[in-house]
């Protein structure tokens, strides 16, 4: 389990165990540098954890960095960063990180490239791969998602016909072929019955041929999910998640959530709690 401190300066914290007991494994902050904010958005990949640190320096600028931590033998440890190929001043390189297996995705909302992909090569280096367009990240750590050879990118602020701000989703799939590797939008997820300021795309989470969406301006700003499946190379609309609970209680759902399998997590910030769908 990893976590940032959420301070200006940031740090990662490492957490190792069950539901009923955790063991700390150790707090990582920025280096020597302050005001980093390390550990804005955080990613986990096996034995390795990915931490944004958007106002990171790189070069003579805050253009942002990643930082990278591996562990051996039980222990873990910095090791590298990322960081974006221009030095351009305040790009936040490292708003968003998404690791999966041996690639990560980076979002920049600032910087020319807002998306990149990274990918491991045979020796261990992490190798550019893909530069994809957004169209304005909504400076959330969850709206790009990755599993395997699919990538999701949440636009909570895309328009939508005469609907502002009702927000999409986008679908890019990876190809490997003898002539290299290619990434190409798969599809283009949005609810032709939405409404404006709906903001779908807050946050993403893919597993598999399923992919959940929030909408923290469903339902009048009680938030919700939409949950998509994959056919073929078609993405549909399977099921709206909502709770009654949340209208009851004046909770908005929508802004965090997760997905495993057939499982579904929605965050709740007035509450303080999680809300679960199977």
């Amino acid at each position: 389990l990893a976590v940032g401190s959420g301070d200006i300066d940031g740090a990662v914290h490492l957490y190792s165990g069950t539901a009923a007991s955790w063991l700390s494994l150790g707090r990582f902050s920025g280096g020597e540098y302050s005001e980093e904010t390390l550990g804005t958005a955080l990613s986990v990949a096996g034995d390795e954890v990915f931490g944004g640190a958007p106002s990171g320096w790189w070069g003579n600028s805050r253009s942002g960095r990643v930082a990278t931590f591996t562990a051996s033998s039980g222990q873990w440890s910095a090791s590298e960063s990322l960081h974006a190929a221009s030095d351009d001043t305040l790009a936040y390189f490292g708003e968003v990180v998404a690791a999966s297996a041996n690639t990560i995705v980076v979002a920049a909302p600032r910087a020319p490239d807002r998306a990149i992909v990274y990918a491991r090569d045979a020796s261990g280096q992490w190798q550019w791969e893909a530069s994809l367009p957004t169209n304005g990240l909504y400076r959330s750590s969850s709206n790009i998602a990755i599993d395997g050879d699919t990538l999701i990118i949440g636009e909570p602020s895309e328009d939508f016909g005469s609907h502002y701000s009702q927000g999409a989703a986008y679908i890019y799939v990876r190809t490997r072929t003898s002539g290299g590797i290619t990434w190409t939008q798969q599809d283009f997820l949005v609810n032709v019955d939405g409404n404006a300021y709906d903001s779908m795309g807050a946050f993403v989470s893919l597993s598999g041929e399923t992919a959940l969406v929030g909408v923290p301006g469903l339902n009048g700003y009680t938030g919700g999910a939409y949950v998509f499946v994959r056919s073929g190379t078609s993405w549909t609309l399977q099921a709206t998640l909502t709770t009654s609970e949340a209208v009851t209680a004046g909770a908005v759902i929508g802004y965090v959530g997760a997905l495993d399998g057939n499982t579904a997590l929605l965050g709740s910030g007035s509450q303080n709690g999680v809300f679960v769908f199977q």
